[in-house]
């Protein structure tokens, strides 16, 4: 049995289309875009490695097991290179940086995430350092058969918990698509708060047009929220019955890896 450390779960406020809030929320807009180190990002159940050409093929399989309604993910061999090609060239401008959803029991790759926007204030202190002010997230998908709380909620654990406690933004922001149920029940469950609705904001894959609801943490949230979270990683834990548990990292996994 893993031992998480038990303290208080925040509750996240729920967003419906009809809560308003159709402008950006303030502070989000990236007056500098920021270049920061590539380094891994360990768990429990899996490790985010910044997103790489040796990860083509395994992303590729990872994408062939949907469907996927709200993400974009690569179709063939190609598609994957390419999908890869542009999310390093999206690095070196410094404006996000993607990662590779890579299990630690057998180093299957199973989707990806990134910080879309990693953004710099005018007017921070120390505006030589490298490290963001505020980041969004988002671009996140999982293998289907992957797509379960236990997966979905620490992939975005790791994200925080490196904006928070490595570079320590002040505002880490999540746009979901409203009608994605699962992504709205993530944000929540880890201690998000909706700050409004931005209707008609662009469209699906479909060609349909999506309402996307903003969730957002701040710095000073992060320590309850982050006690919430491993909470509920740990009652999920003790859901999964003995014969199809996997195994996983001690706590101390819970690391960086540069």
């Amino acid at each position: 049995m893993i031992s998480y450390p038990l303290r208080i779960s925040l509750a996240g406020a729920p967003c419906s289309e009809e809560s308003g809030g159709s402008q950006t929320p303030a502070g989000l807009a990236p007056h500098q875009e920021v270049n920061v180190a590539d380094i891994a990002l360990i768990g429990m159940r899996v490790r985010l490695e910044p997103l790489h050409p040796d990860h083509t093929s395994g992303l590729m399989s990872a994408a062939a097991d949907g469907p996927f309604e709200f993400s974009r993910v690569p179709g063939s061999l190609a598609e994957s290179f390419h999908y890869i090609k542009q999310a390093r060239s999206l690095r070196k401008a410094g404006g996000s940086l993607a990662y590779a959803v890579v299990k630690n029991q057998d180093g299957e790759v199973i989707g990806s995430i990134r910080f879309t926007r990693m953004m710099k204030w005018e007017g921070t202190p120390s505006e030589s350092s490298v490290e963001p002010d505020a980041v969004e997230i988002g671009e996140s998908w999982l293998a289907n058969t992957y797509r379960r709380p236990e997966y979905d909620i620490e992939v975005h654990f790791l994200m925080l918990r490196h904006a928070f406690e490595a570079w320590g933004v002040r505002r880490a922001n999540f746009q979901i698509d409203t009608l994605n149920q699962q992504e709205l029940e993530t944000a929540e469950s880890m201690g998000a708060v909706c700050d409004g609705v931005l209707r008609a904001h662009s469209r699906r894959l479909d060609g349909t047009v999506r309402s996307v609801a903003s969730y957002s943490l701040l710095d000073v949230e992060w320590e309850n929220a982050r006690s919430g979270i491993l909470r509920h990683l740990r009652e999920l834990d003790q859901r999964v019955t003995a014969p199809s548990r996997e195994s996983v990292l001690p706590l101390t996994g819970w690391t960086h890896q540069g």
